[in-house]
């Protein structure tokens, strides 16, 4: 069964995870009460996708249309995914 909602996340692959560790976790943290009805995907931001999307740093692209910057707050990800819930 597919998943209604696709998380794209994009993170500096080419540096030490200490870079995007904190990005990473609190994308997850939101995520994880909702697992049943997201997928989630890690890029590197030199991807074809993060070129695509033009993502210079760590960033979230919710179903292909809307992207967050590593600074967004818990909120606007929740607000994006609480219509599949």
């Amino acid at each position: 069964m597919e998943k209604p909602v696709n998380i794209e996340v994009f993170v500096p692959l080419h540096q030490c995870c200490c870079h995007y560790t904190f990005f990473a976790q609190k994308v997850f943290q939101i995520v994880e009460p909702h697992k049943h009805a997201v997928n989630v995907e890690i890029k590197g931001i030199t991807s074809p996708d993060g070129v695509k999307y033009g993502i210079k740093g760590s960033a979230t692209v919710v179903n292909k249309e809307t992207l967050l910057l590593a600074s967004f707050k818990e909120e606007e990800l929740l607000d994006l995914l609480s219509p599949y819930f």
